[in-house]
């Protein structure tokens, strides 16, 4: 149903068992947009077929189906037709509004008593509801609580009940002592108190019945006054639900015993002075705008939000009953929708602002967390100068650290609240000195620390020039290089942390030239590995670190720097810029630097290239290389395929212009015992060679080793030569 009028019903019902004999029949009557399956879905099982004896009540009733219409009606016994009659207004879900925040438009609707079933017009549909001339709720008040026998405890429990109800969907029965022809007219004369009393969350879904003749659980009715008599508790109708009999003086599932509720003391005051809660209403309603429809119907809520309220008139009671439960309301009501809610931000800032700080040790964590929380979401200045107040006040004790420790989780306002701190010169130096005690003590495992140490810089610039703090941190990233067996990778890792973590540049260059001077000092010639060449690259060599390049020339620590650049030169930079180590080190460092370059490529296996192998075998006074050497050290820790490559490029680079060269591959193969000769497999592929030189040096190293075997067979004789081969595995020397 889409029209935007009201929509009406009237249902005549024809009763056997009433006290006037006659025939008759069920007649139905409706607007002519009203949809078919709304009627027999939610209209239908409304229509009363109770009211039986002369003197039953009308039973007016209030419902929202799940549709989202208000649904306003009355159950009458018409006598002279033998029949119930019932009136209902049907008011579309957008224009429900009007009625529920103006309750006096429900209760003073005006129904029809009958319907001429001879009328040829159909239903209209309605723009507004007819009402009936009433005298306001609030003067029948005292009059009504006199005859029904309520007070104000009762009330509140009724109050409660109803808002209870409409959470949990739970139904309260109300049985009231009175005759039965005043039942209806005390029934919702009642009700409306009740009702004009309830949040508009609460109205939204709430619905009643004003005359049942038995208790039942009814769809979407929360409130329901019964017959005298009809309640029995045995019923298992009744269970764990709310129940009012006033005819036995008993009440039953109201547990108040003992506990404040701020709003129902609010509503009750109310009722007394005739005012209206609509203020506050409204208040709720955009406070909670945007929660879960079971938390604006949450009594809970509504009682903190009074004592929130309130505090707009200068009333603190209620929020010093409950501190942080009305800071955490405060919280959960800014993470929906918060900026909407100015009013809220306003009043947490004006609690803050009043507290100053937070002195109750059982709630501090509790209450500073929601704090830290509702500034993350709103940015409110209040916030910073209370925590700054209440870590203060607790600066020496324990509690202090676990405050500081959940500070850090909010970098926006860990760093407003180190700048009001550094603002206000001297009042909390010490708070923020045995803050850095804590954050950059030694006894902090090395990731805690640099996160620590990235925080504070992040969160203040006055520590990236302060000399205490500077040299807090050099002490500590010194030792951790001292201390490691691998001084390059630990200071690489000071380094990429400062750089991934966006640490100020100035900051870099006041902590980093003395953590490279101490590497220097470190290096071991004999343990240097690769790479540590490498990181020396990075930390020494790129872009960023040539600016302070100048330090690390001088002394002892300019050797073994100009050594570690020589290394660097040959293994990572391209190799065809390097032609000589003696163009990168001094010549009395020319020695170590090999002997280092030398360990580095039989760990790493790393001969080639081999325009960088030969860099490490040349001579002091020159670029000549030491052919012989570099055979043998190739012969002890390459492999044969790895030598015969060497000889394939070697040869084609010297074999034609340096007679050391030559000698040394003779040697190596006639006389190494690792010579790959002595493979024939190797020994075909050194044949394959296609250099007609290099075929000549073959025949002579044939020659030469057929002139060993001969010198064996003459001093040792036959038998011997032939044990010997047979032992050394079937090798044939030729």
């Amino acid at each position: 149903m889409s029209n935007s009028l009201i929509q009406q019903y009237m249902y005549k019902k024809v009763k056997k068992g009433l006290l006037l004999e006659g025939e008759g029949s069920d007649a139905a009557f409706g607007t002519p947009n009203l949809d078919e399956q709304f009627i027999q879905t939610n209209l239908q099982p409304l229509l009363s077929d109770e009211l039986k004896k002369e003197d039953d009540p009308p039973s007016f009733h209030l419902l929202q189906p799940e549709t989202g219409e208000l649904v306003i009606g009355q159950a009458q016994l018409l006598l002279s037709e033998r029949s119930v009659f019932t009136h209902q207004y049907i008011i579309p879900t957008e224009r429900k509004e009007e009625w529920l925040r103006s309750p006096e438009k429900i209760f003073q609707t005006q129904f029809v008593s009958n319907y001429d079933e001879d009328r040829e017009v159909a239903l209209e549909e309605l723009s507004d509801i007819p009402r009936e001339k009433a005298e306001n709720i609030f003067r029948k008040k005292q009059e009504l609580f006199y005859s029904l026998k309520i007070d104000e405890s009762i009330f509140k429990k009724l109050l409660y009940a109803c808002l209870a109800a409409a959470e949990s969907a739970k139904t309260v029965y109300i049985s009231l002592d009175v005759p039965l022809p005043e039942q209806n007219r005390h029934a919702v004369a009642l009700l409306e108190l009740l009702y004009i009393h309830l949040p508009y969350a609460a109205r939204e879904v709430f619905g009643a019945v004003s005359f049942q003749k038995a208790a039942a659980k009814q769809k979407n009715v929360h409130l329901m006054f019964v017959e005298q008599g009809s309640i029995r508790l045995r019923n298992h109708v009744f269970e764990n639900q709310f129940v009012f009999d006033f005819t036995t003086k008993r009440i039953s599932g109201v547990d108040m015993e003992g506990q404040k509720h701020e709003y129902l003391d609010f509503a009750y005051d109310a009722l007394q002075t005739a005012s209206k809660m609509d203020d506050f209403f409204l208040f709720a309603e955009r406070a909670l705008k945007g929660l879960r429809l079971n938390d604006q119907l949450n009594i809970s809520y509504y009682n903190r939000l009074c004592a929130i309220y309130l505090l707009d008139v200068m009333d603190y009671d209620g929020y010093e009953r409950d501190k942080l439960g009305i800071l955490q309301l405060l919280l959960a009501l800014l993470q929906k929708n918060h900026k909407e809610k100015p009013e809220i931000i306003e009043i947490t800032g004006k609690i803050l602002q009043r507290e100053k700080l937070q002195k109750d040790g059982m709630i501090t964590k509790e209450y500073m967390k929601a704090v830290f929380d509702i500034h993350q979401i709103t940015g409110l200045v209040e916030a910073v100068e209370f925590t700054v107040r209440t870590l203060a006040y607790y600066h020496e004790e324990p509690l202090c650290k676990e405050l500081w420790s959940m500070l850090d989780k909010y970098p926006r306002l860990y760093k407003h609240v180190l700048t009001f701190m550094d603002d206000i010169k001297g009042s909390y130096q010490e708070v923020i000195s045995l803050h850095l005690d804590d954050k950059l003590s030694q006894r902090q495992s090395l990731e805690a620390y640099l996160s620590n140490m990235a925080n504070l810089l992040h969160a203040h610039v006055f520590f990236i020039d302060d000399k205490e703090f500077v040299k807090r941190v050099k002490k500590r990233l010194l030792i951790e290089v001292k201390i490691s067996s691998r001084p390059f990778a630990i200071a690489e890792k000071f380094f990429d942390f400062l750089w991934q973590n966006s640490i100020h540049p100035a900051f870099v260059r006041a902590v980093m030239p003395d953590i490279k001077l101490e590497l220097l000092k470190l290096a071991q010639l004999e343990r240097l590995q690769l790479e540590d060449v490498r990181i020396f690259g990075e930390l020494f060599l790129s872009a960023h670190a040539m600016e302070d390049s100048a330090l690390y020339k001088k002394g002892v620590e300019g050797e073994i720097f100009g050594l570690l650049h020589a290394l660097h030169a040959a293994f990572f930079e391209k190799i065809d810029h390097v032609e000589s180590l003696t163009e990168l080190v001094d010549s009395y460092l020319l020695e170590d630097t090999k002997q280092a370059g030398k360990n580095m490529i039989k760990e790493g296996e790393l001969f080639q290239p081999f325009e960088r192998l030969v860099l490490f075998f040349q001579r002091s006074e020159g670029r000549r290389i030491e052919h012989d050497k570099l055979f043998a050290f190739l012969a002890i820790y390459s492999s044969e395929t790895q030598m015969l490559e060497y000889i394939m490029w070697s040869y084609k680079k010297y074999g034609m212009q340096d007679g050391n060269y030559v000698r040394a591959l003779k040697g190596y193969l006639v006389g190494d015992r690792n010579s790959i000769w002595k493979n024939k497999d190797y020994q075909r592929k050194l044949k394959a060679i296609r250099s007609q030189s290099f075929k000549k040096l073959l025949k002579e190293v044939k020659r030469k080793r057929s002139g060993k075997f001969s010198l064996l067979f003459g001093k040792y004789g036959f038998f011997f030569v032939l044990l010997v081969l047979l032992a050394a595995g079937g090798f044939l020397f030729i």
